[in-house]
């Protein structure tokens, strides 16, 4: 039985009409970061916006911010110097007062770049950085992939950490005590109740909202750094295919080339915020040290050498 000649072309234009539809889907880079995008939100760090404006939300990030987050901080560093302790005792509370302030920095630093940072997510979505075959998408979706396992793996150790820190008085069955998760002076008696409830909850919040904002911000900045290595291999799969074509010649497929590699650098030089980093390296530098000088010290002074 012979096919009709018609039924053949129409096919025929079928699949055409297919693959040019396969080729024109753009690839959506944000698919990647959705939950990563979503957790920001719940902080207050990812507004609907280019950037902050007068609306509910950002009264919500201000409070997320300033009272969960800022606010516990400067309670747990009052503490730290109004109640007495011996030495080993304040440094392990300098530890954490550290990292806290190390973390406050970085969500101003956040926020301060929040509308570069929502710039760079539209530059995602120019026609340069669009993978131009199925075969440039297989390759950029192992890195991608990567991503997604650390930032699992990241938010399943924050999230243990903040399991433990909450349920620490629970487990250890000292809320008789009026014990804290963390220890924060308060200008009020959270010994009695409701103020110990209250502040209970209050640090359940803080720790909350510091553990998200710790995994959204650190692993968006990797996801930055991932989009890179991405483009990256993109334009090596260019550059391998550089050759004339019926429909592009040679010099413009070698000037995309270079448009592209432009605009890979752009992006890299605006996903660093040296500043940051360098307070950062400067405080864990200074946490390190701290560390290794208490754990030489025993309860008596002088300090032991080990």
């Amino acid at each position: 039985m012979e096919i009709p000649i018609s039924l053949l072309a129409g096919v025929e234009r079928f699949f055409a009409a297919m693959k040019i539809f396969q080729n024109t889907q753009r690839f959506d880079w944000k698919s990647t970061i959705k939950l990563n995008l979503v957790m920001m939100r719940i902080v207050g760090l990812w507004p609907r916006g280019e950037s902050y404006r007068f609306d509910f939300y950002t009264v919500y990030a201000l409070l997320s911010v300033n009272v969960f987050i800022t606010g516990q901080v400067i309670f747990h560093t009052v503490d730290v110097f109004m109640v007495g302790r011996d030495l080993k005792n304040i440094i392990g509370a300098l530890y954490m007062s550290l990292t806290e302030t190390l973390l406050m920095v970085k969500l101003f630093s956040f926020i301060k770049n929040s509308r570069k940072l929502k710039e760079l997510m539209r530059t995602l979505d120019c026609d340069a950085f669009q993978p131009k075959s199925a075969e440039q998408t297989r390759l950029v979706e192992p890195e991608l992939h990567f991503w997604k396992r650390v930032h699992r793996a990241f938010a399943l150790l924050v999230g243990n950490t903040v399991f433990l820190f909450i349920s620490l008085p629970i487990l250890s069955r000292s809320t008789k005590q009026h014990r804290l998760p963390v220890e924060a002076w308060y200008p009020f008696d959270t010994t009695k109740s409701p103020f110990y409830e209250l502040t209970y909850f209050y640090q359940f919040l803080s720790i909350l909202f510091r553990g998200l904002s710790s995994v959204s911000m650190d692993t968006f900045i990797a996801a930055l750094n991932t989009y890179i290595g991405a483009q990256c291999t993109i334009l090596c799969d260019d550059l391998k295919n550089l050759r004339d074509s019926p429909d592009v010649s040679f010099n413009r497929k070698l000037v995309e080339c270079i448009k592209h590699h432009k605009l890979i650098v752009r992006f890299a030089f605006a996903t660093h915020f040296r500043r940051r980093f360098d307070f950062q390296f400067s405080v864990l530098l200074e946490i390190v040290t701290s560390s290794i000088t208490a754990s030489s010290w025993d309860s008596s002074f002088p300090p032991r050498l080990p």
